[in-house]
């Protein structure tokens, strides 16, 4: 469905892009390019992480949020502190998990 049709039955326009799927071989500067082109503003990935200003606004990454996080979670996402620890500290596999001591347990609640 074209960009043009969809404006058509919304009866508005539509300025943001959502990637199918969203993974980072789902896009390419190519596919960025003709986003741009076709006047949407930004685009959204299922890359989890936080944006800043030097973010590209064609690959604008996501927090995930689910109804099961607790309120520590939640903020963790939002403030980009999970982000921060994910990349700090690699997450175990889940088989690891029930034998981790409980300061890395504490972890994956976030």
């Amino acid at each position: 469905m074209s960009k043009q049709r969809i404006e058509e039955q919304l009866g508005e326009k539509v300025n943001l892009f959502a990637y199918p799927n969203g993974a980072k071989g789902d896009f390419s500067p190519e596919t960025k390019r003709i986003l741009k082109d076709l006047g949407f503003l930004c685009a959204l990935v299922m890359v989890p992480g936080a944006n800043d200003s030097h973010s590209d606004r064609y690959e604008l990454r996501r927090i995930s949020v689910s109804d099961n996080d607790s309120l520590a979670a939640f903020v963790a996402g939002l403030s980009g502190f999970k982000a921060f620890l994910r990349r700090l500290v690699p997450e175990p596999s889940p088989s690891a998990r029930p034998f981790l001591p409980d300061s890395r347990r504490l972890y994956t609640q976030f």
